[in-house]
């Protein structure tokens, strides 16, 4: 999954995005939770290696995401357990 898409999921889950003072990173913080989760900028366009997308997951909480390879599958099971 590209840094893009990491962001679409993350502001799905109502991460919002903080200041970053122009640094290498995006800062994202949770409303809900108070969680930071940092992306770099760098991926934005490119894929995230698998183990550094499994931290993004786990310091945003989002574990049930592990394993997941596109937005598209992500809007799925968000999707799935708001309703289940």
């Amino acid at each position: 999954m590209d840094g893009k898409s990491v962001v679409k999921v993350l502001l799905l889950h109502d991460f919002e995005q903080q200041h970053n003072n122009g640094g290498s990173h995006f800062k994202f913080r949770s409303s809900d939770t108070s969680k930071v989760v940092m992306v770099g900028a760098g991926h934005c366009g490119r894929d995230i290696p698998k183990g550094t997308l499994c931290n993004i997951w786990k310091q945003a909480g989002l574990e049930y995401l592990k394993g997941i390879k596109s937005f598209k599958e992500a809007k799925a099971k968000f999707s799935d357990k708001q309703y289940h």
